[in-house]
């Protein structure tokens, strides 16, 4: 049986599913998913910029204060937006379940924390 590889081995494509599972670890339980996955919508245009919704106050995942969002998957997100190019727009949200349901009824193209 091979060993585990160590941490820092890991390439950097799996740093975003990491983060998750560590952002959705802390919350304490799991989020509420939706029974049925809406219909597919069509993705944004270039031009028009990505729906990103963020759940308030859920350290360290994301924050935000009354002039900037902060935290560990707001971190991430800015990241890959700036690396891809991808202009947005942020929108807060009271919990976890009310941005799911949110992504599932097609207000957020992305959920971030």
């Amino acid at each position: 049986m091979q060993a585990p590889r160590p941490l820092h081995s890991l390439r950097v494509q799996s740093l975003p599913l990491l983060l998750s599972l560590v952002c959705l670890g802390s919350l304490g339980q799991p989020p509420a998913v939706p029974a049925a996955a809406p219909a597919a919508a069509a993705p944004p245009s270039p031009a028009t910029p990505l729906r990103v919704g963020a759940v308030t106050d859920s350290l360290p995942c994301s924050q935000r204060n009354s002039v900037r969002w902060q935290g560990l998957a707001i971190d991430l997100w800015q990241e890959v937006a700036t690396l891809e190019q991808l202009p947005h727009k942020m929108s807060a949200w009271p919990t976890t379940a009310a941005l799911l349901a949110a992504t599932a009824r097609g207000e957020v193209d992305v959920a971030v924390g």
